[in-house]
Order: structure tokens, then C-alpha cells, then sequence
């Protein structure tokens, strides 16, 4: 990996210590030209058309190739809220089941569930948290008989805690209960793979650690369930229509995906993300995760001996590409000010200091960071 090629290619990292993939992740020169192409397609009206709907299949195997999933199984949306919404909306429930979460979930992974309730009589059951984490445990001891989803982040948005997706999908699949994740702050930093973990739904949007542009992103749908979930956002690029007479009216599904795939793509958003996707296989998931997680190593450990005080779990299995601390002396929104104007770009999160940096990132800017911190020491 050249490192320093592949930096050339993010302006923004000539300026800034960009330490804040959790929230919004830069595009490179090539996912910026990629969204001009598709413009540039557009402007030439429908002669451009092969040009948009070329870009569609290859941008999809990408996706699949990413996550350990078929092409069939991949639908195009907007974010995650979309992706949770479509499962949500699709699911034929009865009144009485109830879907179980945690009290810790961002609230794309929550108000899909609780709309539930008016409407469905379908009840949220908010799992407490204890110290940070998502215990199995206690997702487990809230099922009932009448559970039919359970839903968890793989990566918590407030701390980084990576969740057991592993033993919680091992659980409903051995159940019968659906298993819905919401992947948007692992994806493009750590490897999970559908095809070696028992998830149902998968939702991400990408202009986190993916790097693509905002308003495109994914939902994965296993394909044993696509008959069982019902798309709810209903066009001609769901069924298979007959092009050469769109009044001649069939409700016939297509047999992928597609079917939750209502209108017109996002192919500004699409294109960049198919240009990002490149670069994640030109380094590789396993690189990009060994190196992340040296990075934040290092900053955890400079943190502690800083006199911080960490709020995100450090063990193997638990640990992610975001660190989240605060300090016992000085306020938080003081020292994201004081990074701010060292040109530091962190987030402020439920009262702490979220740091995420990506493989691109130097140990010297972990050490720029760890300098700029105001000391504890009088």
C-alpha cells in the first residue's frame, strides 16, 4: 500500500487531521470526477441513459463482493433509515409481536420500530445497556414467543462497542426470529460478511467510512426471506414491466432485491459509490481493519496515559475503528474546540469526544492529536 499516493487522492488531508469517519467520510478526487460523469451523462439527456444504467450491476457486485452476498440480494437506497423503513414496512406482522433493541441505538435503528405500534400493535422493547455495551445475554432474556425481530448496530454510534452479531444472528436463526443490523458505522473499517453470519437485514448508507457520497447506500435482503418481506415502495423498477407498454399493468415482483427498488436511482450517488468501493479492494478489508485498529490502539493508549478517561471497550471482540472519551478536569466542547482550531476534526456524542480515524490516517496524526489534548497535569 502506498500510503502516501493514496492520500494525494483526499484533499481535505492536506489540511485537516481528519479524525471523524463516524460522522461524514471525504471523497477522493476519483468519487468526486465519478459523480461528475454522471452528471455529465444526465446532461445529455436520454441519449446518457446506457451510460446511468450500465453503472447499476457493477456497483451491486461490488456491494455483494464487500459484504459476502449475492448481487440478487443488494437493494439501492438512500441511507439507513430507508433500508431499516423497507424492513420495517415489509414485515407482514400481527399484533401482540414486539421487535427488541437496546437503549443505545442511534435513531435511524429505533423510530422504524416504534412506528410500529399505532398502527401495528407491534411493541419495542428497549434492552437497558450496561456500562456501554449490548450484552446477548440480555437481548436474549427479552425475547418471548411472540418476538419476531431483533435489531442491533454492529458498531455503536456513542462509543464504538462492537456488538456479537455473530452469537445474536446464531440465536433468532436458531428461532425463527428475524435478525435486522444496522451496519453503517462498521462497514468500510471492519470485515463482516453475511455468508458466515446468520443476518437477515442489512442496512448501511455510505458516506460514513464507505467514502461514497450522501444519499446513497444499501439494504440487504437474504434471498430465502425476499418472498416473506413485502416491498412497500412500489414502481415500475419492482415488478417486471413490460417497457414496451407501461400501461399494460402486472403486479409481478421481480425475483431479486430489485423489487425494493421503487423509481429512479440516485446515479450521482451510485456512481461515487462504485468509485469508492474500488479503493477498499485495491487495499483490502483485512488491511484496512489491522490498521485502523493499530491507530486507535495508539490513541487509546495515549488517552489513558493522558490522564482520559475511555468510554469505549478495548478487548478483541469489541473494539472498533471509534474511540469516545472525556476528561475528568476539562469539559468536553472545550477540548473539541481546542482540536477544532489545531485543525483536528473530531465529533462531540452524548457528552464526549468521538474520535475515527481511517486506514489513512498516520500514527504522527494520532500523535498530533494526542499533543493538542490541554493536559491534566498542574
Amino acid at each position: 500500500m502506498d500510503l502516501a499516493r493514496i492520500r494525494e487522492r483526499f484533499p481535505l488531508l492536506g489540511r485537516f487531521v481528519y479524525l471523524n469517519h463516524s460522522a461524514i467520510g471525504p471523497l477522493s478526487i476519483a468519487v468526486r470526477e465519478a459523480v461528475g460523469e454522471a452528471l455529465e451523462a444526465q446532461a445529455e439527456g436520454s441519449v446518457g441513459y446506457p451510460v446511468w444504467r450500465d453503472r447499476i450491476a457493477p456497483l451491486k457486485e461490488r456491494i455483494a463482493r464487500l459484504i459476502g452476498a449475492s448481487p440478487a440480494e443488494i437493494a439501492l437506497v438512500r441511507n439507513t433509515v430507508e433500508g431499516l423503513s423497507t424492513v420495517a414496512s415489509g414485515v407482514l406482522w400481527r399484533e401482540g409481536d414486539n421487535v427488541v433493541t437496546n437503549d443505545m441505538e442511534f435513531p435511524a435503528n429505533i423510530y422504524p420500530w416504534m412506528n410500529l405500534e399505532v398502527r401495528y400493535g407491534v411493541n419495542t422493547r428497549l434492552v437497558k445497556t450496561h456500562d456501554g455495551k449490548v450484552a446477548v445475554d440480555d437481548i436474549i432474556a427479552a425475547c418471548d414467543e411472540r418476538t419476531r425481530l431483533v435489531t442491533v448496530s454492529f458498531v455503536q454510534f456513542s462509543n464504538g462497542y462492537r456488538a456479537d452479531v455473530e452469537s445474536l444472528g446464531a440465536f433468532c436463526r436458531e428461532r425463527g426470529i428475524y435478525f435486522c443490523v444496522d451496519a453503517i458505522q462498521g462497514l468500510g473499517v471492519l470485515r463482516l460478511r453475511v455468508d458466515r453470519t446468520p443476518i437477515d437485514f442489512l442496512a448501511s448508507g455510505a458516506h460514513k467510512w464507505l467514502l461514497a457520497p450522501l444519499g446513497i447506500g444499501f439494504l440487504y435482503v437474504r434471498q430465502a426471506l425476499q418472498p416473506e418481506l413485502w416491498p412497500c415502495e412500489v414502481g415500475h423498477l419492482s415488478v417486471q414491466q413490460n417497457t414496451e407498454n407501461y400501461t399494460d399493468y402486472a403486479l409481478n415482483f421481480r425475483p431479486s432485491a430489485e423489487k425494493y427498488e421503487g423509481g429512479v436511482h440516485n446515479y450521482p450517488g451510485a456512481f461515487g459509490f462504485h468509485e469508492s468501493l474500488k479503493l477498499f479492494e485495491e487495499v483490502g478489508m483485512d488491511c484496512i481493519e489491522e490498521r485502523v485498529l493499530m491507530l486507535t490502539d495508539q490513541l487509546c493508549d495515549g488517552l489513558r496515559s493522558g490522564g482520559y478517561r475511555l468510554l469505549s471497550h478495548r478487548s478483541p471482540a469489541e473494539k472498533s475503528g471509534t474511540v469516545s472519551f472525556r476528561s475528568d478536569t476539562h469539559s468536553s466542547e472545550d477540548v473539541f474546540v481546542r482540536l477544532k482550531e489545531a485543525k483536528i476534526i473530531t465529533s462531540l456524542r452524548e457528552g464526549a469526544i468521538r474520535v475515527a480515524p481511517h486506514f489513512y490516517n498516520t500514527p504522527e496524526e494520532i500523535e498530533r492529536f494526542l499533543a493538542a489534548l490541554p493536559s491534566h497535569r498542574c
